[in-house]
């Protein structure tokens, strides 16, 4: 079976990267559509994006490039600043809610990765135990990442719009006004992989602290099933 490519090393990168798009990019876009639409702007809901099903928010180009290399998108959250009442702190308010959602996911995928780790004894036996707690692992470790990625301060990712709110009123629209140039630069840091370090960094770090504090649900379920 190996010989063919079916081996489970050679499936699990692409069943990661399916469960990335079910998962993760409709997580991170419904939550940048429920808070728009709670801060007053109807714009998410008209489009049909205050739903989890995956395919509303796909992006079929971004999403075969995922498949395929690992690296794509989603279908970005149309949002209308007018129809915010503060728009600078709602429009950041609206950009974190996305890599918060992703934060809050991972946190969750950590929890029941721990669950899982404690609660199988045999679990370095246990093939599909261990199959199962390789990808809760993995998606956490993810979700993290594209977390981190969106909040890099430079158009066009969330991390730009946050940052917004702090700037002075003339350099955040000078900022809008020069997107394209800054997304540019942008794009050559990513290509030159200037940003790579960076982002493994603080993904790591973050995911070695989720680790760290659910420590405690490890020890429970231990205590748990020794009883």
């Amino acid at each position: 079976m190996s010989d063919l490519g079916f081996a489970p090393e050679n499936i699990l990168p692409y069943l990661i990267r399916a469960l990335i798009l079910l998962t993760m990019l409709p997580v991170h876009e419904f939550a940048h559509g429920f808070a728009a639409d709670r801060l007053g702007d109807d714009t998410p809901r008209a489009q049909g994006r205050l739903t989890l099903n995956p395919f509303a928010h796909l992006d079929w180009t971004g999403s075969i490039l995922i498949m395929l290399i690992g690296i794509g998108w989603g279908k970005p959250v149309s949002v209308d600043m007018r129809n915010f009442e503060h728009p600078r702190r709602d429009m950041a308010v609206t950009a974190l809610a996305g890599p918060l959602s992703n934060l809050l996911l991972s946190f969750f995928l950590m929890i029941l990765y721990k669950i899982l780790l404690a609660s199988s004894p045999q679990y370095a036996l246990a093939s599909n135990s261990a199959l199962i707690a390789d990808i809760l692992g993995t998606l956490c470790f993810y979700s993290i990442m594209l977390a981190v990625f969106n909040l890099i301060p430079l158009p066009p990712l969330d991390g730009s719009k946050i940052l917004g709110i702090l700037l002075p009123q003339k350099i955040y629209w000078a900022m809008l006004r020069y997107q394209r140039q800054i997304t540019f630069v942008f794009m050559l840091l990513l290509i030159f992989r200037v940003l790579t370090f960076p982002i493994q960094f603080a993904t790591s770090w973050v995911f070695i602290f989720f680790d760290r504090i659910t420590m405690p649900v490890e020890w429970w379920i231990q205590l748990w099933t020794r009883s």
